[in-house]
């Protein structure tokens, strides 16, 4: 999306699911990453088609990101490495051109670069380097010089925390390598911390088993791979070892199996496939629902176990969410439907009743939550009325809870009466900085606990801002 600085509208100039940086050339070009896997995409800012800006190799990568356009608003930099390791030669800043003619490595790296003042700005061993650069032919000259020492490196996405412009300004988070916000806590109603924090570095998409007693995550670095936590212990177990990224983990009612959706990233990068596996981690894993050219994500078992329930995707928009019978055969059955390609349905939770679900859609412009009947029904429901993400219910199906976009955490009452529901006004609970990446939190059954996703403390770091910084290079 884009606004005026000085405020105004804002106007939808391209879909970015999830994305990993952007950047708005001299040519009134932007170039984005919509995803975490896949090509680097490019439009005009005014909006309109949407062209492939990179061209993956699979051999090599799975990623490309943190894009940097160039003075001459022809040429840009960007990250290209992989989530299952690869070559480290082969990781590192690339130099392209916007019409596709030039696209090669120029410094081996593990984040995205940016480049002012004449030289390209890089991270390598928790310092960023600087060297000089021609912007035009992406070349580089001399020798490396250190600028920054121990700068926050987020190791989840691969980006070093600074920013750099033109009048010798810059500007960064001191720290080291780790991942920013990476501490699971239990918090009352209030937001008040009961317990220590599950520090479980690089985690994310928490989901609570049906009795409480266990947590499944996603965790890994680079690939992702499934695993339990047993709450009581703390003890961790490996679900998944393939070199896929698995992610979103979801209990069958009795709390045997997980659901999960695995992405291919040593092949064309998409989810695909959603799978299933024994909860203890024993035996392997099954194909559960598969629909070539399309993606999937987000399952859960309906709660009488005769679905599994997913997101469905086409090219990053979220055509809506349908329900697969786990025996029996037949066709999937759309549950809520987008409505439109600007329209995106997102997360959803089914109520533990298994007569309502509760969904993401930005319908009105801007991410709320809504109520329908589950499996089939007419009408639906709006819940949050200032911004709604990642809804989840309570245990006896009376209450919904969601983050709106500001972090603010809200409950809804949910009444049935004659076979409607009566949603009441949500009510804050308390406010917290949550995580970025994924599934942000879950609920404990009766309402009183969430387990959120938070940033860290480690991640309130004072911006630091130099001036003069070519002057260091000098001396």
């Amino acid at each position: 999306m884009k606004v005026l600085a000085t405020g105004g509208p804002v106007v939808t100039v391209a879909q970015a699911e999830n994305a990993r940086g952007g950047t708005w050339c001299s040519t009134d070009v932007i170039i984005f990453t919509p995803n975490f896997v896949g090509d680097l995409l490019k439009v005009n800012a005014s909006g309109g088609n949407v062209t492939q800006a990179t061209k993956l190799d699979g051999a090599k990568h799975t990623t490309h990101r943190w894009p940097w356009c160039l003075p001459d608003g022809k040429h840009f930099l960007y990250l290209a490495t992989s989530h299952q390791g690869g070559k480290s030669d082969d990781n590192g800043v690339y130099f392209a051109s916007l019409n596709g003619e030039e696209n090669r490595q120029i410094v081996a790296s593990d984040a995205g670069a940016q480049f002012a003042s004449g030289y390209l700005l890089y991270h390598t061993q928790n310092s960023v380097m600087a060297q000089s650069f021609d912007p035009a032919t992406g070349k580089l000259s001399g020798e490396p010089a250190g600028v920054l020492d121990k700068v926050k490196f987020d190791s989840g996405v691969w980006r070093a925390l600074f920013t750099v412009v033109n009048n010798g300004m810059l500007g960064y988070m001191p720290g080291g390598s780790e991942s920013v916000g990476t501490k699971m806590e239990w918090l009352d109603r209030s937001g008040k911390p009961i317990s220590t924090p599950l520090e479980l570095a690089s985690s994310w998409y928490p989901r609570l088993s049906p009795d409480g007693k266990w947590l499944a995550f996603s965790s890994g670095d680079p690939a992702l791979d499934i695993w339990t936590l047993d709450l009581e212990r703390r003890t961790k177990t490996r679900i998944t070892f393939d070199p896929s990224v698995n992610l979103e983990p979801t209990w069958s009612l009795d709390g045997k199996t997980l659901a999960y959706s695995v992405t291919n990233v040593g092949g064309a990068g998409e989810f695909g496939v959603i799978h299933s596996k024994a909860a203890s981690g024993s035996g392997p894993d099954q194909v559960l629902v598969e629909a070539p050219g399309k993606e999937l994500g987000y399952p859960q078992y309906s709660p009488d176990g005769r679905y599994i329930v997913y997101l469905q995707f086409s090219k990053g928009h979220g055509e809506g969410i349908f329900a697969k019978p786990l025996s029996g055969g037949g066709a999937p059955i759309a549950v809520v439907t987008s409505g439109g390609p600007q329209i995106n349905v997102r997360a959803f939770r089914i109520s533990p009743n298994g007569r309502w679900i509760a969904y993401q859609s930005n319908e009105s412009g801007r991410p709320e939550i809504y109520v329908a009947p589950f499996l089939h029904g007419e009408g639906k429901w709006q819940v949050s009325n200032g911004g709604g993400l990642f809804p989840t219910w309570r245990g006896d199906s009376q209450e919904i809870y969601y983050p709106s976009t500001a972090s603010d955490f809200y409950a809804a009452s949910a009444v049935e009466h004659g076979g409607n529901l009566q949603i009441g006004t949500p009510q804050l609970l308390f406010h917290v900085t949550l995580n970025a990446l994924g599934t942000l939190y879950d609920v404990s059954s009766d309402g009183q606990r969430f387990l959120v996703n938070r940033t860290s403390d480690g991640a309130h770091t004072t911006m630091n801002l130099m001036t003069n910084w070519t002057a260091e290079l000098k001396k």
